[in-house]
């Protein structure tokens, strides 16, 4: 039996109660992911909003509830199945020392974090959700993509189209494209995205950008060279083009994976669900690979499996091996064995050669008693199977990406899932 999974653009399929050998159930519409976000507008001290001038402005709860349906749509268009809940749009008084403060200053983004979290009533701040606090400014500051830290955005009311989206975008882990840790004056600085072509903030045209990465002005460029242009004149971590909603329009693949492992790890607290990554050529050891491995593993290393086993079970992987794109080191390291029960307890430990075995000594033990070793493995990654991705990491409501392939397996689903492919075609079960 097999099951045929077009490329995920509108057309992922939801499955549910699905039993091996018996034929998935689409739903009529997929699920989407959802990063949670709550937006507050400081008021100054006499109640009153910040002063918006520009067409592009987040100064009423209805102008920021129609600027998130055009990011919606936006993020729809991609086809990668997140979008954002804006769970509310505050008027927040009392905070008005907020009001007219630089709101592009990381200092004051971080003083902000620091109050709305020690007085969480006050400041309308949620511990579940990305914080967004607008002010008088013109322009933004989001936090560190850390675990817990780093969920306020400080926001001028005056700002560019996609401003609040850019800044979420630093929030979920982009950089600039014209570099990380980089605003103005980049030349050649990294944004550490694979799929994006160098940029600087200093260029001001397609050509620019089109003489500074291929020596050739845009017109005679090559269609995928046209493209890569495209992409970083029309990205919205770049600096070109906010005030054109028709061309601010995109995130490159690799931003919105970057973008989907620090929404699975880092900033679980603010989105909906996960997306698991599943590709049969990924070269990483999944958890339930290690766990139930773990005997052939160490085999030929000092000791019993017992070791090994039990220091695993006392520093069990995190959530960052079971849902990031790429493996990682994870190192079992044993201590020295503690004293097994039965050996007496006035007998020295580690016990001395010139004693001999004690007494109650495990059989399965090594005779001098040898240290364990380290063992190492790159944990975590893809998931090589659709199976074990569901059975290892997926939780109802999640999203499988499956990289394009032939997977020869069957498949048992008992929970509700969206499966999504990934650059082409998948096919599930016997060719």
């Amino acid at each position: 039996m097999k099951h045929e999974l077009s490329r995920f653009l509108r057309r992922n399929v939801v499955c549910w109660l699905v039993l091996a050998g018996v034929a998935l159930v689409p739903s009529q519409s997929f699920a989407h992911l959802q990063w949670r976000v709550s937006v507050k507008i400081i008021l100054d001290a006499s109640g009153q909003r910040p002063t918006a001038t520009n067409q592009y402005n987040f100064s009423t709860p209805a102008r920021i509830r129609e600027e998130f349906t055009a990011y919606n749509q936006l993020l729809d268009r991609a086809g990668w199945g997140y979008q954002i809940d804006l769970t509310e749009v505050v008027e927040l008084s009392g905070v008005s020392q907020w009001f007219s403060v630089g709101a592009r200053s990381g200092s004051n983004r971080t003083d902000l974090e620091v109050q709305a979290k020690l007085h969480p009533v006050q400041y309308a701040y949620r511990a579940n959700a990305i914080n967004v606090y607008v002010n008088n400014d013109s322009s933004g500051v989001a936090g560190p993509d850390l675990p817990l830290l780093g969920d306020v955005i400080l926001a001028g009311a005056r700002g560019y189209w996609t401003l609040l989206l850019h800044e979420i975008g630093h929030e979920l882990g982009l950089c600039h494209t014209h570099g990380c840790l980089c605003n103005d004056n980049c030349f050649n600085v990294s944004d550490n995205i694979v799929d994006t072509i160098t940029d600087s903030d200093q260029w001001i045209s397609m050509n620019a950008v089109a003489q500074g990465n291929f020596s050739l002005p845009y017109a005679s460029l090559s269609a995928a060279q046209r493209r890569l242009v495209d992409d970083l004149w029309q990205n919205i971590m770049s600096y070109h083009e906010h005030d054109q909603t028709n061309l601010v329009t995109r995130f490159t693949h690799d931003q919105w994976e970057l973008m989907v492992d620090v929404s699975n790890v880092e900033k679980r607290n603010v989105t909906s669900g996960s997306t698991v990554f599943v590709d049969k050529a990924a070269t990483g050891m999944s958890p339930c690979e290690l766990i139930n491995n773990l005997a052939s593993l160490v085999d030929g290393l000092p000791g019993p499996v017992a070791w090994y086993q039990d220091e695993l079970n006392s520093h069990l992987p995190g959530p960052e091996y079971y849902l990031r794109r790429t493996c990682r080191t994870f190192t079992i390291d044993p201590p020295t064995p503690p004293r097994p029960p039965l050996v007496p307890a006035d007998w020295p430990w580690p016990p001395p050669l010139n004693l001999g075995k004690p007494p109650g000594y495990p059989g399965d033990w090594p005779w001098p008693l040898i240290n364990p070793e380290p063992f190492t493995v790159c944990l975590g990654g893809a998931y090589k199977t659709v199976q074990a991705a569901i059975d290892c990491a997926a939780n109802p409501g999640d999203r499988l990406q499956i990289k394009a392939g032939h997977y020869n397996e069957r498949l048992t689903i008992t929970k509700q899932l969206t499966l999504a492919t990934d650059r082409g075609s998948v096919v599930i079960g016997a060719p």
